[in-house]
């Protein structure tokens, strides 16, 4: 996955970057921590390797890391077996999606490894929406300094605000 996911995609944000491309949004992914982080380690390492590919050649806010959680919808294995992952993923979404497990899980009430593991599943409607959002909108002020010093990165709490557009 290292190479699939990391070297591939600086190849990627280097080339269009020296093509004159103005702006690029990559699909990472939410760091779940230990112990899942290192069991997907290659996984991660890649997702880690293309954000810095990403932000090197892409400052300012005209690079934009967006870091779903698990993404549900219908996925397609074989060509044309529907695997329905909505019907786990869209159940987490309404439990752990709401305001009062945000509140919880930011707060102090549950503890920071367990932070990590409470995150909403998001659908990949939402992930489409934010991903085009953040490639066509406008960059937000924080951003437009282009100093480079500044990551814009979409959380999962920041995807699922694009769910009801």
């Amino acid at each position: 996955m290292r190479k699939v996911c990391g070297e591939a995609n600086v190849r990627v944000f280097d080339e269009a970057k020296r093509r004159g491309v103005a702006r690029a949004v990559f699909i990472s992914a939410h760091d779940y921590g230990p112990p899942l982080r290192d069991l997907l380690k290659g996984y991660f390492d890649g997702k880690l390797m293309a954000e810095e590919a990403l932000f090197r050649n892409f400052s300012g806010g005209t690079g934009t890391s967006v870091r779903p959680g698990m993404v549900h919808g219908t996925r397609y294995v074989a060509g044309s077996l529907p695997v329905p992952l909505s019907a786990v993923g869209k159940p987490l979404e309404l439990v752990l999606g709401n305001q009062v497990v945000r509140a919880a899980v930011e707060g102090t009430i549950v503890p920071g490894a367990l932070q990590r593991l409470l995150v909403p599943a998001v659908s990949a409607d939402a992930v489409a929406q934010a991903s085009v959002d953040a490639l066509m909108g406008p960059i937000p002020a924080e951003f437009e300094d282009d100093a480079g010093n500044h990551r814009r990165v979409l959380g999962v709490w920041d995807i699922l605000s694009h769910r009801d557009r």
